[in-house]
């Protein structure tokens, strides 16, 4: 029994170093087998590994919070017609983010291809400083032997995952000891990371976008919706007749906010069959008192993808229009990113109902107002997708989508249907590369007031939406310490790629530049006749208390200047020029001055629009070509009525039409007065 049990206690005590043994054998944290070299070259790859992993996520965040890029090409960049700005904290000042447009003319749809380029990019670039740091830790007992000109990434991006892999040689020795050994390669994986699956679906509804214009009718049918039948904080003219002796007056920044409204009440229930559903807001917002509201979104609102795929449920898709606005203790604004917001008929800032021509001549008619307006409208939306795993909140894809009507009507786009990874096409990059610029060109910069050619005035040279830098101008230099010669005529002489009527785009700090239609034709001929962008100087005037005056006088009543705003704006139309500026100044400083040419005898429309508190227009004042005097200004008097009870709102905007038929003294205090002085 004695042999037994101690053969009992043998077998036990085997079998736990067994068990001990595999767990050290297989674990490499307590492998007693585990070499020290080994050792030495697992933690350093798990340094490298952990750099890379980190940029990897923060370029993967890039690329999905900006439509698929991480750089922005700088022909994006300064091109408004290609990109949207917003603010993401709700100050216009800080914090805005740049965002391309989609485009497939133009090359500006970007690919599985391309933004695995621009990871490996990203990654290369900012992974090398943290590698560094890492390695520093091992500098009193080790040599390490590496260069990061040998460190190279390959990024390959999966519907679900990201996978790098990653080559840098590192050969290290122990300063007094015998370890020696290298390491090569590693591997990274960003599991649980939709980013192709998230573009793929992006890509389905810009073409979905691009064969049915499906975003521009939705708009047109909300600007429709919104007729006179609607109340008058939603109303936006469009067609139609109404018999009503008060007369509906709209302003172009009035009907700005409410479109903007339309759009952000109506997209949310945009729906892509396939996707994410999104009853809840119905439920939400929509409820047994508004099942007729829940049928026409339904009928309207949802519509079915090109193709789709399982894992779209998991991908709720969102559209709104996106917003700057800021409050501070002057006044209140609202910024609409739109690019052109026209309504035919107009009168520059205002909207009116048509005028009926009866026998040849315009003849009001008492209490009937005739609508047949026409919008032309360019602006983006904001596409946002964005993955959802067991409710919780993933990974976020966006793009703008840009919209273009001209007079009510969808503006044509090319035939084009693209794939994920379909390379793109026309580039900044390959328009502005040195081997396609083969036609020599020399450009001059000249102040049409002065007659003088500048120096250090940035070139651009653009055909349609593509852009190259060209360099400033500057006085030639002779000899070969490079000497500037002083009666010499600044120029750019440079080379240009071919474009059949591009244009030169010029920026000089206090100079604004004229005659920006001016086409060039870079053909196939080997040089072309100089060409002269033409500039004129500007001049800045600060607004503030000693500059713009709104006066009251207390005996009458209390200062009313706090309860409103003033929105100035001057424009030239010749020289495509314009300036805005608030009254009073806001908290930030934003738009704080005015801007004027410093050309003698040039007119400008003015209009000045009066907000209340909150930003609802009251008063308007417009002028047409009025002369200012760049050197001091002029003044301005806008003259409003004390008592607003005494004067309707309507009544109140045609008061500026027409002071003096309007305005009487049973409704002002003598004197008083609001002023706008620009001087």
């Amino acid at each position: 029994m004695l042999k037994k049990a101690q053969i009992s206690i043998f077998v036990i005590i085997s079998i736990v170093v067994v068990f001990v043994g595999a767990f050290l054998f297989f674990n490499d944290n307590y492998n007693v087998f585990y070499s020290p070299e080994n050792q030495m070259a697992s933690d350093l790859r798990a340094h490298v590994d952990s750099c890379v992993k980190t940029q990897a996520e923060q370029g993967v965040f890039l690329l999905g919070f900006q439509g698929g890029y991480i750089e922005i090409p700088p022909a994006i960049e300064n091109n408004p017609e290609r990109r949207l700005v917003f603010s993401s904290n709700g100050n216009i000042q800080n914090n805005t983010m740049s965002m391309p447009n989609w485009d497939s003319e133009l090359g500006g749809v970007p690919t599985r291809d391309s933004m695995e380029e621009e990871l490996e990019e990203h990654i290369s670039t900012n992974a090398q400083g943290c590698i560094e740091s890492n390695f520093d830790a091992y500098s009193s007992n080790y040599n390490l032997n590496y260069s990061f000109e040998n460190f190279s990434n390959q990024v390959t991006i999966n519907d679900e995952n990201v996978e790098v892999n990653i080559n840098f040689p590192v050969k290290f020795n122990e300063i007094r000891g015998d370890i020696d050994s290298q390491i090569e390669s590693s591997y990274v994986n960003l599991e649980d990371t939709p980013l192709g699956n998230l573009h793929s679906l992006a890509i389905e509804i810009y073409n979905l976008e691009q064969q049915t214009y499906v975003f521009e009718e939705l708009v047109m049918d909300q600007i429709y919706s919104s007729g006179e039948e609607s109340s008058e904080e939603t109303s936006m003219p469009t067609e139609g007749m109404t018999f009503s002796c008060n007369p509906q007056i709209w302003t172009k920044t009035e009907l700005k906010e409410t479109l903007a409204e339309l759009n952000n009440n109506n997209f949310k229930y945009l729906y892509f069959e396939g996707t994410r559903s999104i009853e809840e807001r119905f439920s939400a917002n929509l409820d047994g008192e508004l099942e007729d509201l829940q049928d026409y979104y339904e009928g309207n609102y949802i519509h079915q993808l090109p193709s789709t795929k399982p894992a779209y449920q998991n991908y709720e898709v969102n559209v709104r229009m996106p917003t700057s606005r800021f409050t501070g203790s002057t006044g209140y604004f609202n910024a609409y990113p739109y690019r052109t917001f026209e309504v035919t008929p107009s009168d520059g800032e205002v909207v009116r109902p048509l005028d009926i021509d009866l026998g040849g001549t315009n003849i009001p008619i008492p209490c009937m107002q005739i609508f047949h307006h026409l919008y032309t409208l360019d602006y983006d939306l904001l596409v946002q997708l964005r993955e959802y795993s067991d409710g919780e909140e993933g990974l976020l894809f966006q793009y703008p989508q840009r919209i273009e009507i001209e007079d009510n009507a969808p503006k044509e786009k090319p035939e084009t249907s693209i794939t994920p990874d379909e390379p793109t096409t026309a580039t900044d990059e390959n328009f502005c590369a040195q081997e396609n610029r083969n036609t020599q060109a020399t450009f001059y910069v000249q102040d049409v007031v002065s007659q003088e050619y500048l120096s250090g005035a940035n070139v651009s040279y653009n055909c349609i939406s593509l852009s190259c830098d060209v360099g400033e101008t500057q006085k030639p230099t002779y000899g070969f310490v490079e000497r500037t010669r002083p009666d010499a005529i600044p120029k750019i002489n440079t080379t240009i790629g071919y474009c059949n009527g591009g244009t030169l785009e010029v920026e000089k700090e206090g100079y604004h530049q004229i005659g920006q239609d001016q086409r060039i034709v870079a053909g196939n001929s080997q040089k072309i006749k100089p060409v002269t962008a033409e500039m004129v100087p500007t001049k800045e005037f600060p607004v503030g208390a000693t500059t713009l005056t709104a006066t009251t006088y207390n005996s009458c009543q209390s200062d009313k200047r706090n309860e409103g705003q003033f929105y100035i704006s001057v424009e030239n139309q010749g020289y495509d020029f314009e300036s805005q500026a608030f009254y009073p100044r806001t908290t930030q400083g934003y738009m704080d001055t005015i801007t004027l040419l410093e050309k003698p005898n040039t007119p400008y429309n003015i209009s000045i629009i009066y907000t209340k508190e909150g930003g609802e227009p009251y008063g308007l004042l417009e002028y047409e070509n009025k002369v200012l005097d760049y050197e001091r200004g002029n003044r301005l008097d806008i003259d409003i009525p004390i008592a607003e009870n005494a004067l309707g709102e309507n009544n109140f905007i045609n008061y500026f039409d027409d002071v003096e038929n309007v305005l009487s003294n049973d409704y002002t205090c003598p004197g008083l007065s609001f002023g706008i002085n620009i001087e």
